[in-house]
């Protein structure tokens, strides 16, 4: 397995939990987003990222050695970009990763609506 690559563009900040999707396992490892809803936040699976993304993904935290799963941002260029947690000490929340580019916008449905 090869080493991950340290995405060499701006890193997120401060962003809101509103604004980041996540790989989780539901039946299989999927791509969730959050949405807010009157009845609370719930997590919706997203269309548009099969397995492959969240192969991507969990192969970058694999690789540095953190359980699979959790955030990741597209940013504007649609790069795929993977947090994980800065254990060195070196005074950074996380380290950010490269994990692919998008090649295809990702959506959800949600009350029949897109």
């Amino acid at each position: 397995m090869t080493t991950p690559t340290l995405y060499r563009g701006v890193w997120p900040q401060n962003v809101s939990k509103l604004a980041k999707y996540a790989v989780r396992f539901l039946d299989a490892w999927k791509i969730t987003v959050l949405y807010e809803a009157g009845g609370g936040l719930r997590y919706l699976a997203v269309e548009g990222a099969g397995a492959d993304l969240a192969q991507r993904i969990n192969t970058v935290k694999s690789a540095l050695r953190v359980q699979p799963g959790g955030a990741f941002y597209v940013n504007e260029y649609r790069h795929v970009i993977v947090p994980v947690a800065d254990m060195s000490g070196s005074g950074f929340g996380s380290h950010y990763y490269y994990a692919c580019r998008l090649d295809t916008d990702l959506s959800f449905e949600f009350e029949g609506d897109r």
